[in-house]
Order: C-alpha cells, then structure tokens, then sequence
C-alpha cells in the first residue's frame, strides 16, 4: 500500500495545485451553476484519458516520456508534434507556478514578489536536480501538510459566515468558455503516469486505482473550493483566488496562502522532474545540460514578465492539453494493437466517447485560436 499512496500523493501533488486557484476566477464570469457541470464533465473525460495513458504505458517494456510513446504508437511526425507541445506546455506549467508562487511568497512574508520568486526558484530548482529518490518522501510530507492546510482553510471560510448566497445566482451564458481551459490545465497533469507507474514499482496492477481515486479526490477538492471562493467573493473574485479574501482575516489569508505555496511546492517538483526526464530519455540529454534547460526557460519568462497567471494557463489547458489529448487517443488505440507486453489492466475503447473527446479538444483550440486574434 506504501507503493499506492506514494503514486497517489504525486498525483495529488500535480493535480491540486495552481489551477485550482485559477478555477474560481474562471467560473465567476460563467456563473457557478455552469462552472461545476464543466469542472464534472471534464472531471470524467480527462480521468478517462489518465487510464488511457496508463494503460499505454504499461503496454510497453521501454520507458518514456509522451513523446517517445507517441513516436512508438503514431510516428515520427507525432513525436516532434508532441515533444514541442510538450516542452512549451510544461514551461508554461512551471512558469505559472513561479508567478504564482512568488506572490503568495511575497505577501505571505511581505518582501517584493521578485524577489520571492527567486527564493522559491532557488530552493525548487535544487531539489528537482536531486532527483526522484530524493524526492518522494518530502512529496509525501508536503502533500500531508497541504491536505491538512485545506481542511483548515476550508474550517476558517466556513466559520467567518461570509458566503453570500446570492453570488450562486449569477449566470452568463456568453461566458460558458471562461472556465474551460482554466479547469482543463488544472486537470491536465497526463505527464506524471509514467512517475506514478515507477514508484508502484512491482505494484503496477495499482495505478488504474490511483488513477480514479486521485480523479474523484481532485474533482471534489476543485467544486468545494470553488464554492467557496465564488460564495465570498462573487463576481469580484480575482486571478489568483486567495489574493480575493486576504481582507475576511489573518488566519484565512495565512492558511489560503500557505496551502498555495505547499501546492506549488509538490507541483513544480512534479512537473518538473517529468519535463527533465524526457531531455534525459527522450532526447538523450546528460542529467547536468537536462536539469539546466529545464530550469532556466521558467526563471527566464518570470525575470522578464513575458506572461501573466491566467493567460499561461489559458493557454497551456487549452492549446497544449487539447493537442496532449487527441495523441493520447491515439496512441491508445494503437497500442492495443503494438503494445510489446500485457498491461496490468485494459480499458475498453468506446468510439463515440473517443469522437466527443476528440471533438471537445478541437473545438476548444478553435476557440482560443478565434480569442487570440480577436
């Protein structure tokens, strides 16, 4: 069971992190009725393609990372197709996270958010080079402390009796959209499969159940929080949702922001020891030049402020996690034919589920596409 929750808390890690506090701001221009039916719509696909991706990799003797897989199961074109998406996705992962980070950091301990930011890169940017070994039980620890830290915070909104029931009420049809690619990046953590199968080790027949419950779990933490943050804020929620109720008290904001950064923490290590590995395995970087190029692209956009919070992950949930999912799709359905080895578990294709998927990620890219030019 060790093995389980390992994968689980990694899972965790990446999953309920800086999306989670983009979400609210997403459904408070959509209405919160129309926020939630996304968050468990999209809760059920993006769950289907984490089994997908699962099941691809332990369909296969030789590890990778996504791109090695879709230059196995699809073809070159493929692989270059998602070795690009993949590196731009990921470093605007990190880089929200840096932004993210940095003023939480800031405003927790009242410095300047620059200088925040270099801290949390520092400190981050060591471990990653540590590597996985080294990191799995402080992913651990941080995801008990961050799992605690919400309870708490979620105890604290409660208590101050500031929901106003009146901020459900609101809906905008026209804004049905607004959340999406917010929610959808917050989802999208497809690269960490192949961490979560590594550390299940010899337990791999575990990952299909740490898949699901690490969906549920996800799921039920993004509509609580976004309940109340939209109940006490309304319409006026901002970007980042804990910066919207530093002025209810001291211990909300303190505990809001200290369980941002422990999920940033556990995030950017995640993510970023998936994005050095496929430079190691992927691309056939020596660990040193891997480590460098995966730190230094983030550090480079937040010193030059070349993209603020929402927009990074706009772009990277829709863009990015339109493109990762219609590859998982079909590599799936390849792999069940070229696989080189029996998977712990098969999830059966369904073709019209597979077409609504495929559909929903084109028609979302379309509409950032038609957004960007206006």
């Amino acid at each position: 069971m060790r093995h389980f929750f390992e994968a689980l808390a990694t899972f965790l890690g990446v999953s309920i992190a800086a999306g989670i506090f983009a979400i609210p701001y997403g459904v408070s221009k959509s209405g919160i009725l129309i926020g939630l039916l996304e968050i468990i719509v999209l809760a059920f696909l993006i769950t289907i393609l984490y089994l997908y991706y699962g099941e691809i990799v332990l369909r296969t003797e030789s590890k990778h990372q996504l791109s090695g897989y879709a230059e196995k199961y699809v073809g070159k074109t493929a692989k270059y197709i998602t070795l690009g998406a993949m590196i731009l996705g990921l470093y605007g992962v990190l880089s929200a996270f840096l932004i993210g980070g940095s003023e939480a950091i800031g405003k927790l301990i009242s410095i300047d958010h620059m200088q925040a930011g270099i801290l949390f890169f520092v400190g981050i940017g060591l471990m990653i080079g540590i590597g996985l070994k080294a990191i799995e039980k402080s992913e651990i620890i941080t995801n008990g402390i961050k799992l605690v830290l919400f309870i708490l915070f979620v105890i604290f909104v409660l208590s101050l009796g500031k929901i106003d029931f009146n901020n459900y009420k609101y809906i905008e049809i026209k804004n049905i959209f607004a959340p999406y690619g917010l929610i959808l990046f917050a989802f999208f953590s497809v690269h960490i499969i192949p961490e979560m199968r590594e550390e299940l080790s010899n337990n791999a027949r575990d990952l299909k159940k740490a898949i699901i419950y690490g969906g549920i779990i996800t799921a039920a933490v993004y509509v609580i929080f976004t309940l109340l943050i939209i109940g006490v804020t309304g319409i006026g929620t901002s970007d980042i949702a804990i910066t919207g109720i530093e002025n209810l008290s001291f211990p909300v904001f303190f505990a809001g922001n200290l369980f941002f950064i422990m999920a940033l923490t556990g995030a950017f290590l995640a993510t970023g020891l998936a994005l050095k590995e496929m430079f190691i395995y992927d691309l056939k970087f020596n660990p040193i030049l891997a480590w460098i190029f995966t730190i230094s692209v983030p550090f480079l956009i937040f010193i030059c402020k070349l993209s603020g919070f929402i927009s990074t992950l706009d772009f990277v949930g829709i863009f990015i996690g339109g493109i990762f999912g219609i590859l998982v799709i079909l590599m799936h359905h390849n792999a069940k034919k070229l696989g080189t080895r029996k998977p712990e578990y098969d999830i059966k294709e369904i073709k019209i589920l597979n077409i609504v998927l495929i559909s929903i990620f084109i028609l979302g890219i379309i509409y950032y596409i038609l957004e960007f030019i206006g």
